[in-house]
């Protein structure tokens, strides 16, 4: 016979080719479908223990537990404690070093059990022990152990508790089933009496947990059972019973609960800052945070450790933050918890500094992010200069250009010549950093021409100066922005920010106007000053009309090329069509100073400084309407403040 493989695992084809090697296949799928299945990982049955041993007596107050050898960190701990007593309260009173949740005891006449569980974290630090209040007769405590199927994964329960209650059972007693929510879920039942039952499991599937009963013969006796089940899958577990071969008539109680596996939650720590403060302590505040919460509480153990920092026991000398180490808890249900490290306020100009919080010995979760940094910024700066109340005109800034970029968190800025007003920089001083220049715009030669994708201009920062040297500009506190100067080309437009010196009043009174430097392609063109008291204006004005960004200049040409539809073109080669204006996105070939054009060195815009288009906040050129003669030329598109540039005008038609 022959045999052909269809799409579906297992369905065969027979044609007469060969019998035997049908058989072969058959037994060779069959065989590999056993194998997977026996490698399939389930939860595991480890062993039980109890106190007293099955048909001892044993009445105390406390009742303690020699824990199963061979349990292992990760394994559940499951305690059943049981009396006979219709309310006694029964609680863990020695843990052992381990963290328990208690579910709800269940009571009737004579019987009060309740059942305590653990993720069993590898040690014992003593053996486990149940308290017991009430008349404390026939006490029992049983420890149940079962293993994961990963060793790292931590136990939640699938499905609440059930109890129940029976009365004067002579023989089977079953409890009704429930529904696991989690494939591979670990079902655990209970019966408790106050009689000296011997119990035996009725219902196939189920397994005892440990022996078949934990009878207690101190008094008028009591006894305990359990019973557990693995699911494969989530679904129905159907009823369980327990039938008494050794009956009695007292009354007793029953309960039903599911137990699941969850990867564990991972515990990080965050990074972190805050401002030193000038006295006393400020709260620098790390967040621990669990990727998800748990049923148990995690903790971790944490200690503080100097980076730039220097910690000590107290807020002395160069201290900069109290030392500091403990233990950190996020309750059950929550995903957050703070440290707090105290920091120790100062006046002294320093750089920003550093310290580390380290985590370690996590419990009921992983460990993610170890370690976090803590940064403490100086908020200290030299005294600003204030000059004598006075009569202020004219131009008072005083205007450097950047000359190379400088980037957020560092202190030093290049700067060039001075410009304005004649009083240089010195240690005490405000200064305001601009971005004057720097925008994307968009090139092609379409009405999206000078559409920015994106604009750096108009970022700014106050700063106090502790020194200046030559072309060195010393701050004392770091640049939270960072700043680009980059030389115009033919290709490239050009990036510039400047360097503002501010004029500290305790009051001033204008005697005359106020203005400020024209702007000249690399400063000026911004009025900035600060008044502590009262700034008289004596019928004076605070002027800067027309000291920014300039117009483009214009030019006599009776030649050129190109279509009277461009939006931009040449202006170093090209004669035709007016020149766009100067904005954030740079400064065009040919401006207008006031007074006459000046012919730069550079085109300025990318592809060209002519023509209507407008580049962001300039104004467009004008598009003649016959570029080849340069003869029916039209007005240039006006600047705009905040918002763009208006487009040139086209040409006349003749």
């Amino acid at each position: 016979m022959r045999i052909e493989k269809s799409d579906t695992l297992n369905h065969f084809l027979l044609t007469p080719f060969n019998r035997g090697l049908v058989l072969f296949l058959i037994l060779t799928t069959a065989l590999f479908l056993l194998s997977s299945n026996q490698a399939q990982a389930a939860i595991t049955y480890i062993s039980s223990t109890s106190n007293p041993a099955d048909g001892n007596s044993l009445g105390a107050s406390t009742v303690a537990v020699t824990p199963v050898g061979g349990a292992t960190a990760g394994d559940l701990i499951i305690l059943v404690a049981n009396s006979r007593d219709t309310s006694a309260t029964l609680a863990i009173s020695q843990t052992g070093g381990q963290t328990w949740t208690a579910e709800d005891a269940a009571s009737i006449t004579n019987v009060t059990r309740r059942i305590f569980w653990t993720r069993f974290n590898g040690t014992w630090s003593a053996n486990p022990s149940v308290s017991f209040s009430g008349n404390q007769t026939a006490t029992t405590v049983s420890m149940h152990v079962f293993r994961p199927t990963s060793s790292a994964n931590m136990w939640a329960i699938d499905v609440a508790q059930n109890n129940g209650t029976f009365t004067n059972a002579s023989s089977n007693v079953t409890i009704a089933g429930i529904t696991t929510q989690a494939n591979g879920a670990l079902v655990f039942a209970n019966w408790a009496s106050s009689d000296n039952n011997q119990w035996s499991v009725q219902t196939s599937g189920w397994s005892n947990a440990g022996s078949g009963q934990y009878a207690n013969r101190d008094g008028n006796d009591s006894s305990q059972a359990s019973l557990y089940k693995i699911m494969p899958t989530a679904g129905t577990t159907g009823n369980v019973t327990n039938a008494m071969t050794s009956a009695g008539t007292d009354a007793g109680v029953t309960s039903i609960l599911a137990f699941k596996e969850i990867s564990p939650s991972t515990l990080s720590i965050a990074n972190t800052s805050v401002a030193e403060g000038n006295s006393g302590i400020t709260n620098l505040d790390f967040t621990v945070s669990l990727s998800a919460a748990t049923s148990s509480a995690v903790t971790a153990s944490y200690v503080t450790n100097s980076g730039t920092a220097t910690g000590g026991a107290s807020c002395s000398g160069s201290t900069d933050y109290i030392t500091n180490s403990g233990t950190v808890t996020i309750p059950a249900g929550s995903t957050t918890a703070t440290i707090t490290v105290s920091v120790c306020g100062d006046t002294t100009i320093e750089s920003n500094e550093t310290l580390t919080v380290q985590l370690s010995s996590v419990t009921n979760a992983t460990l993610g992010t170890s370690t976090a940094t803590g940064t403490i910024n100086n908020d200290d700066v030299a005294g600003v200069a204030s000059c004598n109340s006075g009569a202020i005109s004219g131009v008072i800034n005083t205007y450097y250009p950047g000359t190379a970029s400088a980037s957020a968190g560092t202190t030093s800025i290049s700067v060039g010549s001075s410009s304005g007003a004649s009083t240089g920089l010195a240690a005490g001083d405000l200064v305001l950093i601009m971005q004057m220049q720097d925008a994307a715009i968009d090139t092609s030669n379409t009405s999206s021409y000078g559409t920015t994708s994106s604009i750096n201009a108009g970022k700014y920062e106050y700063a106090k100066v502790t020194a200046f040297s030559g072309s060195t500009l010393t701050l004392a506190t770091a640049l939270v922005n960072s700043y680009t100067h980059l030389a115009g080309s033919d290709s490239v437009a050009q990036k510039s920010f400047q360097v503002i010196r501010v004029p500290v009043y305790s009051s001033a009174t204008l005697n005359a106007g106020i203005t400020a430097k024209d702007w000249d392609g690399s400063s000026g063109g911004v009025l900035v000053f600060d008044v502590v008291g009262v700034l008289t204006l004596n019928s004076q004005t605070i002027d800067v009309s027309g000291k920014g960004f300039r117009g483009g200049g214009g030019h006599n040409s009776t030649s050129g090329s190109g279509s009277s539809s461009d939006y931009r073109t040449p202006a170093k080669t090209n004669g035709a069509n007016g020149a766009k204006g100067e904005g954030i996105a740079g400064t065009p070939y040919r401006i207008f100073d006031g007074s006459t054009t000046v012919n730069g060195t550079v085109e300025g815009y990318p592809n060209g400084s002519n023509a209507r288009g407008a580049p962001a906040t300039g104004g467009g050129g004008g598009t003649d309407g016959n570029p080849t003669s340069n003869d029916q030329n039209s007005g240039g598109g006006g600047g705009g403040n905040a918002g763009v540039g208006g487009q040139g005008g086209i040409g006349w038609c003749g």
